[in-house]
Parts: C-alpha cells; structure tokens; sequence
C-alpha cells in the first residue's frame, strides 16, 4: 500500500523504465531496509509494475546488515523473497572484465588501455573502487574538452578507499 503521492511517482519512474527496458541496479542496497519495511516495498512495486530486473547490491551475508539476513529475518517480506531469482556472490573483477567494465561505463571520453590498467591495479580488482576510479577520470577528460585519457593526461589522485591512492 502506497501513500498518496508516491503512487503517482513510482508509476511515473515505473513507465520510464518500462520504456527504457533495462534493469534497475541499487548498490549499498542493505540501505533500502535499515530501518522499515516501506523501502524494499517500493523496489517490488517498482520492479512489479515495470516489468524491468531490479539488481541489489550490498554486503554479503557476513555482516547483521547483509541484504539476504535482513530479508530471511522478516516475515512480512515474504512477497518480496518470492522475487529473489538468485543470491550471488560477486568476486574480484580480473584485467579482461575491467577492459569490459571501462568500455562500457566511460562513453564520454575513452580511457586507454594503459591507464585502466593502471586504475585497476590500484583498485586490487574490487569493483566498486574500480568504477569510482572510472568516473572520475571520465569526469577529468570531460571538464578538460579530451577524447581520450592516458596515463600522461591523468594528472589527479585518484583515493579510492582502502585501496590506496596515486
């Protein structure tokens, strides 16, 4: 049951991505679910009436915050887990899946192959420090009017958590 308002906006989001058909991806997805129930009731009513993928990405199920412990231990979530395809746990990225990873992510400006090494190596292969890494050498070469970003170019730092910086 959806309050007033919000009905008309998640039908709005709903038809756009229904028209868009591609998938939805909600990272740090254990967020939707902290503190009540209403967050991941609307990802359903999203996915429900768009007919699109919805992928959660979030903790494993190591941590008490883990999306899947939060769902097992709910039974008013039972309408939602009956949508769960599959609980996948994803590993390190290796170099072939960052050279994927960066061709499709950077279509405003296209990072070399030395450079996304170079951005991979200092990521250790995580994926989520990897994409940051991306962006904001995307985001470099487009306030800087460039096609293309090299190691030469990259002048910046690039702190990407625990994975160290340049």
């Amino acid at each position: 049951t959806l309050r007033s308002g919000t009905s008309a906006n998640l039908n709005e989001a709903a038809t756009a991505l229904s028209n868009r058909g591609r998938a939805v991806i909600i990272d740090e997805a254990e967020y939707v679910l902290k503190f009540r129930d209403d967050g991941l009731s609307y990802v359903r009513d999203l996915h429900d009436i768009s007919n699109v993928p919805i992928v959660l990405i979030g903790m494993s199920e190591q941590g008490p915050m883990s999306i899947d412990r939060q769902i097992q231990k709910r039974a008013n979530l039972a309408p939602f887990k009956r949508r769960v395809v599959a609980w996948v746990e994803l590993d390190k990225i290796d170099m072939e899946d960052a050279l994927l990873v960066a061709s499709e992510l950077c279509d405003e400006v296209r990072l070399t192959e030395p450079l996304v090494e170079k951005i991979y190596g200092k990521t250790g292969g995580s994926i989520g420090a990897f994409v940051e890494g991306l962006s904001r050498v995307e985001e470099f070469g487009v306030a800087n009017s460039l096609r293309e970003v090299c190691p030469a170019d990259w002048t910046g730092q690039l702190f990407l958590g625990d994975q160290g910086d340049d």
